[in-house]
């Protein structure tokens, strides 16, 4: 059985499987806040999306708060 996952997130996995910058940015409030590997800002997203981050392959794991539709906070471990 597939996972079902809220539509923000689905929107969020959908755009950084096909690179698009733009598109990811989207799925987010802009208030919003993103923890990945202690920093922070949607700068860091573009970061993974080049796929340069130290120790890849890595196992993440992803942590979201959704409101009104998008993502308002997401950390990364």
């Amino acid at each position: 059985m597939p996972i079902q996952l809220p539509p923000p997130i689905e929107q969020y996995v959908k755009a950084e499987n096909s690179g698009e910058v733009e598109a990811l940015s989207q799925c987010f409030a802009s208030y919003a806040t993103v923890r990945d590997e202690k920093r922070g800002g949607k700068a860091v997203l573009k970061a993974r999306l080049s796929g340069d981050f130290p120790g890849s392959p890595a196992t993440l794991e992803f942590v979201f708060a959704l409101e009104g539709g998008k993502i308002t906070s997401l950390e990364i471990h």
